[in-house]
């Protein structure tokens, strides 16, 4: 009865639009802002304070192709966003110092600092204890010619301070390292004491994760943790996620198969791991790469280029309830492109968007993820984009998370509570710690297991943006190409 009321109570702050907490209510895409008005190109942004999500044609002095980070102030008033390659002000100019995100590789850089950076998106977090300041979360891309690797590192953040430039903001401190080395994605969710924020990521092919504290004072690494298995082949890591509760956090493989963690959001800690492998057919005709939760956190949903499928995450057996929901259904927009499934992201109305691969005018919906198998009702081509956009999707981390209420890190007091929080409350059961790597589950493999013929590096996340383009050096791209002719 108590998660019952819990999930109600937690449900009801995606979907009210009194709260605030609406730092993620402004989604801009679409390329080539220079096109004539009249053409299919250009500036485009989804207004989310509007219930259904206003859309409207919008020019832009950037190029959202593929890369996204936006940030609202608390009300939903919108304030900045970036490309990955310049962060630009709500009247669409280049913010103060705001010039050169992500220069970490300069080739790399020139080469996508017309159209937009070609790595994971950015995460913006208010900065605790500074009011009208932000942290972007941003990871950049290197190459590694010895070892033929293409790196998502060094993993940055920028401080913004929109108390500068007469609240336009600026970029007082760009490009802070926080790690470097063969890094996979991140995520952010919210501490229990409903303040500072939980950064976890990991070593690309290792069990090993750090997770960064981000406090009033900056952001400090907390916990390294070796925790599970070695992982059978190279990981082939794409878009990971965490639950809008902070409770469950997954690692995305779509060689190895998920990795299924749960997190104490007072201690940091990683427990309970779940490990999903997939082999033979189901690997290549729907491989797994991109994950995202329901709103209430009871549903996981997994998608491929040509699939939806639905995971009952509160069943005893998780793996059991797998279902297939939806199967692209062949549209294109414009013809030959199509509009298979490609980035989901879990918006402020409480609905799941899929962007494509492709250039086009459409994104898939999931209308009610909360609800179980077909009727979460997932609408192919459910949202025209009014101009032709590309594989972005603005991700974020949940705001409206509030503390744990009741647990061990439930002890900051506020004399007037901000409005828009959503209190988690704290069970005891689900924080006990395993602390030795033998302490995991392996779930029954989806597929037939098959022997490999050959060795390589399969691609990650950031490795297929850049082949897709087609700027992979040749002696990584050939690495590439053997792996995939023998598997």
């Amino acid at each position: 009865m108590i998660r019952s009321a819990t999930l109600i109570f937690f449900l009801c702050c995606f979907i009210s639009t009194t709260y605030a907490q609406k730092h993620d209510y402004f989604f801009p895409i679409g390329y080539d802002n220079n096109a004539s008005p009249s053409s299919d190109f250009g500036g485009v942004t989804i207004d989310f304070n509007h219930r259904p999500a206003k859309i409207y044609k919008q020019k832009k002095k950037i190029d959202m192709h593929g890369y996204c980070a936006s940030c609202s102030d608390s009300t939903g008033q919108w304030l900045f966003y970036s490309n990955g390659i310049e962060v630009h002000t709500r009247q669409h100019q280049i913010m103060h110092n705001g010039d050169s995100i992500n220069y970490a590789d300069g080739e790399i850089w020139n080469l996508y600092k017309t159209r937009g950076y070609p790595s994971m998106d950015g995460s913006l977090v208010p900065f605790p204890g500074h009011p009208n300041q932000y942290l972007m979360l941003h990871q950049a891309i290197t190459f590694d010619y010895v070892n033929e690797l293409i790196l998502g590192s060094p993993f940055y953040y920028s401080r913004i301070d929109m108390n500068a430039s007469g609240g336009l903001g600026s970029v007082v401190a760009p490009n802070q390292v926080i790690r470097t080395g063969n890094l996979t994605d991140y995520v952010v969710t919210k501490h229990g004491n409903g303040r500072d924020w939980w950064v976890i990521i990991a070593e690309r092919s290792q069990p090993k994760h750090y997770v960064y504290l981000v406090d009033s004072t900056g952001v400090h690494l907390y916990n390294e943790q070796d925790y599970g298995p070695s992982f059978p082949v190279e990981e082939a890591n794409f878009f990971f996620n965490i639950s809008p509760d902070g409770n469950t956090y997954v690692r995305v493989d779509y060689v190895n198969g998920l990795r299924i963690y749960d997190f104490d959001r007072c201690s940091g800690t990683l427990s309970n791991l779940r490990i999903f492998p997939f082999y033979g057919q189901f690997n290549e005709g729907t491989a797994i790469t991109n994950v995202e939760f329901s709103p209430d956190s009871r549903f996981l949903y997994l998608n491929s280029f040509s699939t939806v499928m639905q995971m009952d995450m509160s069943a005893p057996e998780p793996y059991t309830t797998l279902d297939t929901i939806a199967q692209y259904d062949g549209f294109a927009t414009p013809q030959p492109f199509s509009t298979e499934f490609m980035r989901s992201a879990l918006k402020p109305d409480g609905k799941i968007y899929y962007s494509n691969g492709s250039s086009t005018l459409a994104m898939h919906v999931i209308h009610r993820p909360n609800s179980f198998g077909l009727s979460s009702d997932v609408e192919q081509h459910g949202l025209f984009t009014l101009k032709y956009y590309l594989r972005t999707m603005c991700r974020t981390p949940n705001y409206r998370l509030g503390k744990w209420e009741g647990s061990p890190c439930d002890s900051i007091q506020l004399h007037h509570p901000p409005e828009g929080f959503s209190n988690t409350l704290y069970n005891d059961r689900i924080i006990k710690m395993e602390e030795k790597s033998e302490n995991y589950t392996v779930w029954s493999a989806i597929g037939q297991k098959k022997e490999k013929k050959g060795r390589g590096i399969p691609m990650n996340s950031t490795a297929y943006l850049l082949y897709q383009d087609g700027v992979i050096p040749k002696n990584i791209e050939k690495k590439l190409k053997e792996y995939h002719e023998n598997e």
